[in-house]
């Protein structure tokens, strides 16, 4: 079975979609003293995602 392509708009809905569901706003790098932030702990390429509406 072929694994699905998913475009990089449809990568960032779905991690903003993520974000939301537990409880985070916002990925970055260093997320210190950022209450609602998940630390990227890997390589990025591009924009971050935001779980804000």
């Amino acid at each position: 079975m072929a694994r699905k392509k998913y475009t990089p708009e449809q990568v960032d809905q779905i991690l903003g979609h993520w974000l939301l569901a537990n409880g985070y706003e916002e990925i970055s790098l260093q997320c210190e003293n950022k209450s609602a932030c998940y630390q990227w702990q890997g390589t990025w390429v591009g924009r971050y995602p935001t779980g804000k509406k």
